[in-house]
């Protein structure tokens, strides 16, 4: 598997499981999602914006495009409108693979596949946060494993 595919496939994989933690996130009450209740954790609202926030921070930096401001969770007055923004950044993103070429991947110090195989990897990393104070909401987005993505199950 080249660069360009593995890269591809982790970001498609990252847009399916951030649906899905989105799909639970819709179960609690919204103002559950707004405040801390897990001790150590941020609240859901929060850890999703930064999560956000930080794929367009990097893929603008991908792009060689200047620095977003970072966004804030009060800018999303419910999960409609914070999964709507995602949905424009994923389809930003989405461009951005589509032209992509292994050269492009392989260029850099460090390469480029290397930093967003960081990005991705970091979303992970807050997407275990997220999916553990939705569990102790009652809300758990279920296994969100990469192999999950390709057989289908949930």
């Amino acid at each position: 598997m080249s660069n360009l595919e593995l890269i591809t496939t982790y970001y498609r994989y990252q847009q399916w499981a951030n649906r899905h933690l989105l799909d639970a996130a819709a179960l609690p009450p919204f103002e559950l999602l707004t405040t801390p209740v897990l001790t150590g954790f941020d609240p859901v609202r929060s850890a999703l914006v930064h999560t956000m926030w930080a794929q367009m921070l990097w893929l603008h930096r991908f792009q060689g495009l200047p620095r977003v401001p970072e966004i804030k969770p009060e800018d999303f007055a419910d999960l409609a409108s914070l999964r709507q923004r995602w949905d424009e950044i994923d389809a930003e993103t989405d461009a951005f693979l589509d032209i992509l070429t292994e050269e492009q991947l392989n260029s850099g110090d460090p390469p480029l596949w290397r930093i967003m195989l960081h990005q991705a990897n970091h979303q992970t990393y807050h997407r275990g946060e997220i999916a553990a104070v939705l569990t102790h909401l009652g809300a758990s987005p279920g296994e969100l494993d990469l192999n999950r993505m390709f057989d289908g199950r949930r």
